[in-house]
């Protein structure tokens, strides 16, 4: 961070004092290494054209919103702006919604917010388990939305959710209404334990929740991000209505303003929604357009809604025949600029043909039916996407000009130009970054050289032998640091599994929550392993006992709706390491039991590094029965983090490959100065107006540049200690205290308590008042000492200054200094 960006921080901190309260989460001490190679970095969530259709925005799992801006040839292009909120280690941080204003003025961003006490990447602090261990603030934090000023990149917040954003949708534009926000979280219920499905409405410029459900929702393990078709039913602000479905079997309409939810039974669990627009200007909430799950694609149906009656069937049927598609996403379309739509796009997902030894992936497809008259669900055009499992995101523009499609596994997006797609000709663009997206990964080895084999080709199913370096493959030499094909003489460095075997059950079958995995050695089954529910098994790897490991581990790899879960066990009994309930602290022989999350930790906080604690744990349920276990207090904490990540662009003629490895605790290596181009540092602020600040590589490039970084790692495996003479990782930030008006230049020395001059300007010709803050007497802040380098403290310290404008102004300088 430059002194000059510190000084902006600083500012920042000192006005939002007075304008909110709402900081949250705490900001960092530490910058995070991001990328940014020109394009999504993972699963994209949600996407967002602005009401004129010449920006479309982005974001999903790697915790940003980009921008892409329409140029005068009808190409999108990324812009320099992005907008970004607070992010943490795992899911934290990762963005499941958005939503843009129908003035364009406000962009709604919300997911998985990180909330206040998680520790931060690197950190050694606290970990909370998801489920029963946070308190009601700290849900808050997890249901934050983050209002974005598209003018400015301002943010305001909108509080009152206790759980994740999964769903956001503006109404539309009312002349005698403030902008209006219809948001879906999966808040938690104290009383019943659990989280359920709840709606809000807000009004986003004065930041206050206008309605919610209260219970009116069920609780669901299938629940998928919704459509929230909205539309105006009446002219005060609380009158609006909002059609959706939960994979419930119903399709319900919310009446915001009645404070109901009115109910229609389904015989689908698979339905998106859409509200059906009578005209261009003058949107009409009287009908809904849904689309259904079908053998062979996907059923349109048409609805009509009357105030305080459940939805009406007019057209399109009941679906008949054994579901194999189902649709994942559901826009309007019109053939003609200003006219109704009159035509539906919808993703849709068919099933693949799956048993014990083929798991044939799942294709996605888009569907363009028409929505007309006599012709009401007739398919248009179908064209195939990709494969995989994840949900996708789609957004038509306002205009009706484009349609952009996400979801894919290369996290790429498609836009097409709607009048090309209703005529079936032209190609959409693809949006996406320059990393290559590698699906099967394996170490190697050549005499004491060590590296990975990268593969773009997944496994034809889960559990099959590693890897090998074979046509097709990459090499990354970690030794030499660098990519190349050559792969003469190296092995996959994978163990022998000897007599041990494991056996899939295949994918869960239908209504089924669990898949399994079955452990046996020399032919003697010896456990059965269930994944989570409703986890779809990516991998799975089993490693015998050899010293000085005396069990053998299961490393299980799954996925729910692109959410990744990593998982180990006890291959001879089946149960999950690292996974036990903690009932409290023994000592002298008596059980001092956790009455709060917390405490656990406070108790551990009084051990000095080195010594033991004996905590009394058990696993699962108390008919298990409870053990001693006496460990020694070292690292409070391990983050979700792995040893290393690591980065390679596409091949592409005539330009050799590019890469960066890092370390989620900071450092970081890359080929050259092109590939250190492709990542910035990410800082939490703290404050509510400006969540997250962004800087390029090169500001911290003599902090955490570390050539051949990643062969460090994987010979200890761990971090190294850091090098002699490294500084701290961020400057730290104080006030120069002005004796004479002036800020002198170079090394200070600050020394005990010094008065701080501030002025209150007066009217013209009141003159200035020194010395006084706010009327107040003479301001005395005790500074820490500081002195040049050589001389008592032993710390340089170099600074700038800013004027704090305001009632009882100051003179400002922040200081950034080195141990």
């Amino acid at each position: 961070m430059s002194v000059r960006s510190a000084v902006a921080s600083l500012l920042a901190v000192f006005s939002a004092a007075g304008a909110t309260a709402q900081v949250v989460p705490p900001g960092d001490k530490a910058p995070i290494l991001r990328l940014e190679a020109g394009g999504p970095t993972a699963y994209v969530t949600a996407l967002a054209f602005s009401p004129d259709g010449k920006r479309l925005y982005a974001a999903g799992f790697d915790k940003v919103v980009r921008v892409w801006v329409r140029d005068e040839r009808g190409q999108f292009r990324l812009a320099r702006v992005s907008y970004r909120i607070p992010v943490g280690p795992g899911v934290n941080g990762a963005i499941n919604a958005l939503a843009v204003s129908p003035d364009g003025s406000r962009l709604a961003v919300g997911g998985q917010g990180v909330y206040r006490g998680l520790a931060a990447f690197g950190q050694v602090g606290y970990g909370w388990p998801v489920v029963g261990a946070l308190d009601l603030d700290k849900r808050r934090d997890q249901g934050t939305i983050y209002v974005f000023n598209t003018n400015d990149n301002s943010a305001s917040l909108l509080r009152g959710h206790t759980g994740p954003i999964i769903g956001m949708a503006f109404a539309p534009f009312h002349p005698r209404k403030p902008a209006l926000l219809v948001s879906a979280a999966l808040d938690w219920d104290e009383r019943k334990g659990k989280s359920e499905v709840g709606l809000r409405l807000w009004d986003v410029a004065e930041g206050t929740s206008l309605a919610r459900t209260a219970g009116d929702l069920p609780d669901l393990a299938l629940l998928t991000r919704p459509d929230l078709a909205t539309w105006h039913s009446g002219n005060a602000a609380r009158e609006v209505s909002v059609g959706l479905s939960w994979g419930d079997k119903h399709l319900s309409v919310w009446e915001a303003g009645r404070s109901r939810l009115l109910r229609k039974e389904h015989d689908r669990t698979a339905l998106r929604v859409a509200v059906l627009p009578s005209a261009a200007d003058r949107p009409q909430g009287d009908r809904l357009l849904t689309a259904a799950s079908a053998p062979g694609g996907t059923h349109l149906q048409l609805w009509e809604v009357r105030g305080g009656e459940p939805p009406r069937l007019v057209a399109g049927g009941a679906p008949e025949g054994h579901a194999d598609s189902f649709p994942g996403a559901l826009a309007l379309l019109r053939s003609r600029p200003g006219e109704p739509a009159d035509h539906a796009a919808v993703v849709v997902r068919r099933l693949g043909k799956k048993n014990e030894r083929v798991a044939q992936p799942d294709e996605y497809s888009l569907e363009v039916h028409d929505i007309r008259g006599d012709t009401f669900g007739a398919v248009r055009s179908q064209q195939r996407l990709w494969e995989g499992v994840l949900q996708p995101a789609l957004a038509v523009s306002a205009t009706g000009d484009f349609l952009a499609v996400a979801g894919s596994p290369d996290h790429s997006i498609l836009v097409y130009s709607v009048p090309d797609l209703l005529g079936r000709r032209g190609k959409p663009q693809k949006l996406g970054g320059l990393g290559e997206i590698f699906r099967n990964a394996a170490f190697i080895g050549k005499g004491k050289e060590c590296g990975l084999v990268l593969s773009t080709e997944p496994k034809d199913r889960p559990g099959l032998p590693s890897l090998v370096p074979a046509d097709g493959t990459l090499i990354f030499d970690f030794d030499n640091r660098r990519p190349s094909a050559d792969r003469e003489g190296w092995k996959t460095d994978a163990p022998d599994v000897g007599d041990w075997r494991v056996k899939w059950s295949g994918p869960a079958a239908r209504g089924a929550l669990h898949e399994t995995l079955t452990v046996s050695e020399d032919g003697k089954e010896l456990c059965t392993v269930r994944l989570y529910p409703n986890y779809n098994l990516s991998d799975f790897a089993l490693l015998p006992p050899r010293p000085p490991l005396r069990i053998p581990l299961l490393a299980v790899a799954s996925q729910r709706r692109g959410l990744p879960l990593l998982a180990l066990y006890n291959a001879r009994t089946g149960e999950q390491l690292r996974d036990l309930i903690i009932e409290g602290v023994v000592e002298d022989g008596k059980l001092k039991e956790l009455t709060r999350p917390e405490a656990l930790y406070e108790m551990v906080d009084r051990k000095d590094p080195g010594q033991r604690i004996t905590l009394r744990v058990r696993r699962g349920t108390r008919e298990s029965g409870s053990g001693d276990v006496t460990v020694k207090v070292g690292q409070g904490f391990d983050t979700r983090n792995p040893l290393l990540s690591l980065f390679v662009t596409r091949k592409t003629d005539g330009d050799e490959r590019q890469w960066i490895g890092w370390s989620p605790l900071g450092p970081y290596d890359v080929s050259g100065q092109r590939a250190e181009a492709l990542l910035g540092w990410h800082l939490n602020t703290g404050v509510a107006e400006a969540p997250a600040q962004f800087a390029p590589a090169g500001e911290y490039r003599r902090l955490f540049y570390r050539q051949g970084l990643l062969k460090e790692l994987i010979t200890s495996g761990d971090l190294p200690p850091r090098r002699r003479g490294q500084r701290d990782s961020r400057p730290e930030i104080g006030l120069v205290i002005v004796d004479d008006g002036k800020l002198p230049s170079g090394r200070v020395c600050r020394r005990g308590a010094r008065t701080l001059p501030a002025t209150r300007p007066g009217r013209e010709g009141d003159g200035a008042r020194a010395g006084q803050a706010d009327r107040g007497a003479p301001a005395r802040v005790h500074l820490p000492r500081r002195c040049p380098a050589g001389q008592a403290g032993g710390e340089s310290t170099r600074h700038t200054s800013a004027y704090l404008p305001g009632p009882g102004s100051a003179a400002l300088g922040a200081t950034a200094g080195g141990r």
